[in-house]
């Protein structure tokens, strides 16, 4: 935690300058920003990254040159559902919300794979928590079809999702099974 309070001290300097210098919604600012959420995270500070997150991103997707769509947008987005994702059971219903927003505006910009496969991935996570089966297992077979036909069918990454969609799939089976 000592190198994350350095980090974060250094990064609150710097975005206090930028804000200063170039004004609170200027690029290089937001990207101080991002990468003070990033420090925070790491340093454990999940609530307060996920406030610079959210601030960033709004800031992003109002800018006229850069808006919802735009990489960086998208790169945020992505990180905020990441983060709340991992604040606890009070951050999952936001979790998914915007994991949701963040898969359809990478489906819509970027297409198939990577990174919308990992938020796919993440979203199905969150969905077979919640027992939300039939979702969970469209996206993760959809997951899995994917990187068979992009890394194949014996590389790590298919594996792992072959691994995972039959622990969803045994889950789902008990849990139907239980029900009846």
């Amino acid at each position: 935690i000592g190198e994350a309070s350095e980090g974060e001290a250094l990064l609150s300097e710097c975005h206090s300058g930028c804000i200063k210098t170039l004004g609170i919604n200027h690029r290089g600012t937001l990207e101080c920003w991002w990468r003070l959420a990033a420090v925070l995270e790491k340093g454990g500070f999940l609530t307060r990254a996920c406030q610079m997150c959210r601030h960033h991103l709004e800031c992003l997707e109002k800018d006229p040159e850069m808006g919802p769509e735009h990489p960086d947008s998208l790169r945020t987005i992505a990180q905020l559902a990441s983060l709340l994702e991992t604040g606890g059971d009070e951050c999952h219903e936001e979790a998914e919300r915007v994991c949701r927003t963040a898969l359809e505006r990478h489906r819509n910009v970027l297409g198939l794979g990577e990174p919308t496969g990992a938020l796919a991935y993440s979203l199905s996570l969150m969905l077979t928590r919640k027992g939300q089966w039939k979702e969970a297992e469209d996206l993760m077979s959809g997951c899995l079809r994917e990187s068979e036909d992009t890394f194949g069918v014996d590389a790590d990454i298919t594996m792992g999702y072959v691994e995972d969609f039959g622990t969803l799939l045994l889950e789902a089976f008990e849990d139907r099974r239980s029900d009846a």
